[in-house]
């Protein structure tokens, strides 16, 4: 029987990423596009 979880990959493997950032544009807009921000600059090459 095989491990029904998954690997993890090699960090030093992986070369790119997708998100999403959901967010309600009356109550939350200006946190999503900080927190945006602040993972973009983490990630920046």
């Amino acid at each position: 029987m095989s491990d029904p979880s998954p690997a993890l990959a090699d960090p030093g493997k992986i070369v790119g990423y997708h998100a999403h950032i959901y967010y309600d544009v009356a109550s939350t807009k200006d946190n999503a596009v900080r927190l945006r921000d602040q993972v973009a600059e983490l990630f920046r090459t």
